[in-house]
């Protein structure tokens, strides 16, 4: 089954999203996202997420810096109000979430993050921007981004790298990736993070069977 799915902190913007899609007459499904910091080294058959009386499932996510340090991901349906249980040897810890119109609110002793999600389980969005938003060969950075202060500048790059890249681990080494095939595309991106000293290698690398 297709799905398009679009996760967020910032829920104006995801509300903004969601406006525009429901104007278009695009059906589209609400969920959040959350995170939930553990102990280093938690295994997963140790720990319960109980809502409703009902168990949640999730999965283990390491961080990409300290594979020791893991957190619980759970998708959950959308509703204004949910009241969680983490339990992890024999201790319960509440995990209280109140969503309003343009924030969600968390209360708990863990460290928790909460994402909105929007989903678009139909390829028409697909067909929708392949019409409206330009040849993906043809994609470029604006003039407008170019020649903007340093704050809009991180902010769309860090939205480019939640989008295409990843981020490994050598030891005490961090190394940002991003891959794609619009070379052009990436060569911009190289020379203008240069006026903010930020170096980049730039390189193509060769595809098993192209």
């Amino acid at each position: 089954m297709f799905t398009l799915t679009l996760q967020n902190k910032d829920i104006p913007f995801l509300n903004n999203i969601e406006r525009i899609i429901k104007n278009l007459k695009f059906k589209i499904n609400k969920r959040l996202l959350l995170k939930i910091r553990l102990e280093n080294n938690t295994k997963k058959g140790n720990v319960k997420l109980i809502c409703d009386n009902e168990k949640l499932n999730f999965h283990i996510e390491k961080s990409p810096f300290n594979n020791n340090r893991v957190k619980a991901v759970t998708s959950l349906p959308y509703k204004k109000y949910y009241v969680i249980k983490l339990i992890q040897d024999k201790k319960e810890i509440p995990i209280i979430i109140k969503v309003n119109k343009n924030e969600i609110n968390i209360k708990s002793d863990l460290d928790c993050w909460i994402y909105g999600d929007l989903r678009f389980p139909k390829k028409e969005i697909l067909d929708f921007l392949d019409t409206y938003c330009g040849n993906k060969k043809d994609f470029h950075l604006e003039e407008f981004l170019l020649n903007s202060n340093e704050k809009l500048v991180m902010s769309a790059f860090s939205a480019l790298i939640d989008c295409e890249g990843s981020i490994n681990w050598y030891g005490l080494k961090r190394v940002i990736r991003i891959r794609m095939k619009n070379k052009n595309y990436l060569q911009q991106w190289h020379e203008l993070l240069k006026k903010y000293s930020i170096y980049s290698k730039f390189k193509k690398i060769k595809m098993n069977g192209s």
